[in-house]
């Protein structure tokens, strides 16, 4: 469900909501078991020596968290949209940096997963970069409002559309999935991680925090496409840049 802020709302301090912190090395990740959800805060802190995010997909009633890793390593992407609704988290975190997404957890078994590849092409997953957590349901019964934010992002069936200026310095940018198919964020400068959201389910979105340095940076999603045999979004359009000033 989709919880962006209007210009009657009293938005919520992005530093003011809770925070799951998430620990990624080379290639495992360190997690609490258990967490409350509602609008929470995730942060990846990338101690390995390369680039790393966390994907939290929630486990759809009637499948277990092995069933994930099996239609994982079969590359059975209809199987794995079938099980899952994808709930973002940080993306293309830089080695030594952290980065923070603030998204929607609704109550469940949630399994944390890196899609991001090694030089030899080797998905971090399948490195056996996978984990489990446990999402309660919040002890506050008021929703937390959505934060405000500097400027949005619509991913869409395979294109960007940003609305907004991007640029220097700390920022937080709204990404909203308009598309029909699970879509991504991710940005590099460089060829090094300069952050995003890692997948998300059409109809949600998150609050990315950014800060980016002056230069051109690269925006591309590697999500494959269910409706298109698997191929990859960046490889039917799904990419561009800006240049941050």
């Amino acid at each position: 469900m989709a919880l962006t802020t209007t210009a009657c709302d009293q938005a919520a301090s992005f530093d003011d909501l809770p925070e799951i912190v998430i620990t990624a090395s080379d290639y495992s990740f360190a997690a609490p078991r258990s967490a409350e959800g509602g609008l929470v805060r995730v942060t990846l802190d990338n101690q390995g020596a390369e680039t790393h995010q966390v994907e939290l997909v929630r486990v759809v009633d009637g499948h277990e968290p092995d069933e994930i890793e099996t239609a994982i390593r079969r590359r059975d992407v209809v199987a794995l949209n079938s099980m899952v609704i994808y709930h973002g988290g940080p993306n293309e975190v830089a080695p030594g940096s952290r980065g923070t997404v603030a998204t929607q957890l609704d109550p469940g078994t949630y399994v944390l997963l890196c899609f991001v590849a090694s030089p030899d092409g080797t998905l971090h997953v399948l490195r056996g970069m996978i984990a489990q957590i446990d999402i309660a349901p919040p002890e506050s019964e008021v929703p937390a409002r959505p934060p405000a934010f500097d400027a949005s992002v619509s991913l869409q069936d395979y294109r960007f559309e940003v609305t907004g200026d991007i640029g220097e310095g700390r920022q937080l940018v709204l990404v909203k999935n308009e598309g029909s198919e699970p879509h991504e964020l991710r940005l590099s400068s460089g060829g090094r991680g300069a952050g995003g959201s890692s997948t998300i389910s059409p109809g949600s979105e998150t609050w990315v925090e950014l800060n980016l340095e002056s230069a051109p940076h690269s925006v591309f999603c590697y999500v494959p496409s269910e409706k298109q045999n698997g191929r990859l979004h960046i490889d039917l359009g799904m990419h561009t840049s800006i240049t941050v000033p």
